[in-house]
């Protein structure tokens, strides 16, 4: 299971973890039966993108990881169950969600009213969480100043 790397603040993970928890469901599904439904089967199966860098991407040992299995892998944890992350593409990933492939996508979408139509997309988004900047735990700043003159 893949793991983020740096630590955010408490309210930062449990508004990320809420955030994620609501993005690109299927509106098939009610949200109660959805959690019981991956609780039972002790497995959450996300859709995320393996080919966009720093958000999802294979590793050396062929592992998906990045922010968003992170992400993914903080929400397994927090339903306490197994996380099975599933690739997914631009062009593939609502068809993922609406053939009931994946439970959730965590995959570089963008919300758009046609989207709204296939997935529960929740505001504001991920992106708007008020982070505005993740690194490693080892890395030494504590503020903005701390940043000048090295490479971010």
């Amino acid at each position: 299971m893949t793991r983020l790397a740096p630590r955010l603040p408490l309210p930062v993970q449990l508004g990320l973890l809420l955030a994620v928890l609501l993005i690109a469901v299927s509106p098939r599904h009610a949200m109660a039966d959805m959690l019981d439904d991956i609780r039972a089967r002790g497995v959450l199966v996300v859709g995320v993108k393996s080919d966009y860098g720093a958000w999802g991407h294979y590793d050396s040992g062929g592992e998906i990881v990045g922010i968003e299995p992170d992400l993914a892998a903080r929400i397994a944890d927090a339903l306490d169950v197994d996380l099975s992350l599933k690739s997914v593409t631009a062009a593939n990933r609502l068809a993922r969600l609406e053939q009931g492939n994946v439970d959730l996508l965590i995959a570089t979408l963008g919300d758009t009213v046609e989207r709204r139509q296939v997935a529960r997309i929740l505001r504001p988004h991920y992106y708007a969480s008020g982070v505005r900047l993740l690194a490693p735990e080892t890395t030494p700043f504590t503020t903005w100043r701390h940043l000048r003159g090295r490479p971010v």
